[in-house]
């Protein structure tokens, strides 16, 4: 398991990888640390607006500190951009000359 020191070595480095800042929230919010997970999905999601997995990372850490409307929309948000991201994957299949 990383450590938030660990990771947060890496976002200093990469300030603009959304992957980045949504390890460094999950080892923050493995830590018991939760405020400061959601800063970091929060950098992620202002760095890339779709990015699911930030949303739904989010939504864990907001239920665990009992926000549980804020995390429902965290959650709803991140269902939806994976939906999306479905769809815009099969239709990009059903094109002629797709693999």
């Amino acid at each position: 398991m990383e450590t938030p020191s660990n990771v947060m070595t890496r976002s200093s480095r990469y300030p603009q990888l959304a992957e980045i800042w949504n390890k460094t929230g999950t080892a923050f919010k493995n830590s018991g640390r939760y405020a400061e997970a959601i800063k970091c999905y929060d950098t992620a999601i202002d760095i890339n607006s779709k990015y699911a997995d930030a949303f739904y990372n989010k939504g864990i850490a907001l239920a665990r500190v009992g926000c549980d409307a804020d995390a429902a929309a965290a959650f709803a948000k991140a269902k939806e951009l994976e939906v999306n991201a479905s769809d815009h994957q099969e239709a990009s299949m059903s094109k002629p000359g797709s693999p």
